[in-house]
């Protein structure tokens, strides 16, 4: 399918709210149906690679330089929310991960708070590993680094 024709689908099937100067790219046999994405800045990037599965997912990406991205073959469930805000940050999520229902993802608290007249809750990056399972309402928070579980061949008895 052309690149015109996915963003088409993309749309019809999505509530989508992109500004100019923002980039969407999709990756090949993606699932994407009943989401929400807001993309409001510049130069912002959300990126789906191949086989990405999503349903009913929030996507909010406000800021500038900013890029999330849904690895290849993760299944996302409905009501899962990423936010990826402030100038540069990025939430990427690596291949074949599952997340279960009402998953969120922040890069930013939402909001500034002061201490001294110098701003002290930064927004960081989220990056989640390869091959992560997040159970129902589970919440990530900016900085985090989630590895996947170690396999049971590699736990020593």
């Amino acid at each position: 399918m052309s690149e015109f024709l996915k963003a088409i689908s993309f749309k019809l099937r999505n509530r989508v709210r992109i500004d100019s100067g923002n980039t969407v790219i999709f990756g090949h046999k993606n699932r994407i149906r009943y989401c929400r994405v807001d993309i409001h800045g510049n130069n912002n990037r959300v990126i789906f690679l191949d086989g990405a599965n999503l349903k009913g997912v929030h996507i909010e990406v406000i800021g500038n330089d900013c890029t999330l991205t849904i690895g290849k073959n993760c299944v996302i469930g409905e009501g899962c929310y990423f936010s990826c805000r402030e100038k540069g940050t990025s939430l990427t999520i690596g291949d074949n991960c599952m997340f279960s229902r009402n998953v969120k993802l922040m890069t930013s608290d939402g909001h500034d708070i002061y201490q001294n007249g110098k701003r002290i809750n930064e927004a960081a990056d989220i990056t989640i590993g390869n091959k992560v399972w997040l159970a129902d309402n589970t919440t990530v928070l900016k900085g985090c680094k989630v590895a996947p579980a170690a396999s049971s061949a590699s736990i020593p008895p």
